[in-house]
């Protein structure tokens, strides 16, 4: 992409950066918890959430150069990549091979019982919320905002809120001990954020629209961690990291949604929000009701 930026050329960079993104995200999720524990899982959410905030908000800043900037936002793209590489490798090297995750000295509780299915009945239903509520709120709500931005900063400050607050909530829950009804609440955060997209005027002030992503952010945050804990406490050591992958894949299905509620129109796409709001509910009652009778994880 920093070689050339057309169309066709472009499509197939985005097609490899994806490839390596899925490979990153999915088995450095995985070596995160064996080291840490549910810690590393949490960790690795936060400081993926920190690259959605930093690199778009960095890469609108960096293109308002016109085209030289997006060559140089390409090319500080390519070298932080290169140096988080050598970065992984040093790392490797000094681990060695990674021993089950302890938790204070010992081995596993028996609460936490393992196995595929197990650990995938808890994870997934919070997939879908995680991306959806993050890009309705940096992608599809600054089309309503107007705050007097150019374009590439406007979608750029908004995922620098949205990801940044994502990103501080699951460190504040990670603080606090919020236990695993933290994902019950970012389920009902983000149905609340559809309902309020849903009903909400065509062009939103300031004033609703910025709370507005401070929401749909926490949602995001705290979904994402506690789907990435669930799986650290369900999940046999052997198969975390192709569930972590799996996980991931269904959370991506949310950066589907800005498309569709463009290609439909205003009327289909609050229809399009109700429904989801009312699937989240769901998600977070039925999370509630399991995790009152089921002692799936203390942490």
């Amino acid at each position: 992409m920093l070689l050339s930026q057309q169309t066709d050329v472009l499509l197939v960079g985005r097609l490899i950066v994806g490839v390596g993104v899925g490979l990153a995200m999915s088995s450095c999720t995985a070596w995160a918890s064996d080291l840490k524990g549910p810690a590393g899982a949490a960790t690795a959410g936060a400081v993926l959430t920190a690259g959605f905030a930093i690199g778009p908000f960095a890469g609108g800043a960096i293109a308002l150069a016109g085209q030289p900037g997006i060559r140089v936002s390409f090319g500080v793209a390519a070298a932080i990549v290169v140096v988080a590489m050598v970065a992984a490798v040093v790392a490797a090297q000094r681990v060695g091979v990674t021993a089950p995750a302890r938790v204070h000295g010992s081995a596993r509780p028996a609460a936490a019982r393992q196995g595929t299915g197990r650990a995938l009945s808890w994870a997934i239903p919070l997939a879908p919320w995680v991306f959806a509520s993050a890009t309705l709120g940096f992608v599809a709500i600054p089309t309503r905002l107007h705050t007097g931005l150019a374009a590439p900063m406007a979608a750029g400050a908004a995922a620098l809120i949205v990801n940044g607050v994502s990103g501080v909530i699951q460190v504040v829950a990670r603080g606090g001990k919020w236990g695993p009804q933290a994902g019950t609440a970012g389920a009902v955060l983000a149905a609340l954020g559809y309902v309020v997209s849903a009903a909400g005027p065509p062009t939103l002030s300031l004033p609703l629209g910025l709370p507005l992503l401070l929401v749909l952010g926490c949602a995001s945050g705290l979904l994402l961690r506690e789907g990435l804990i669930d799986l650290e406490a369900a999940a046999p050591q052997r198969l975390r990291g192709a569930l972590t992958g799996m996980f991931y894949v269904v959370t991506y299905v949310g950066f589907g949604l800005p498309l569709i509620l463009t290609m439909v129109g205003p009327a289909a796409s609050a229809l399009i929000l109700a429904v989801m709001a009312l699937l989240a509910s769901a998600t977070a009652i039925s999370r509630a009701v399991r995790l009152r009778r089921d002692g799936h994880r203390q942490n």
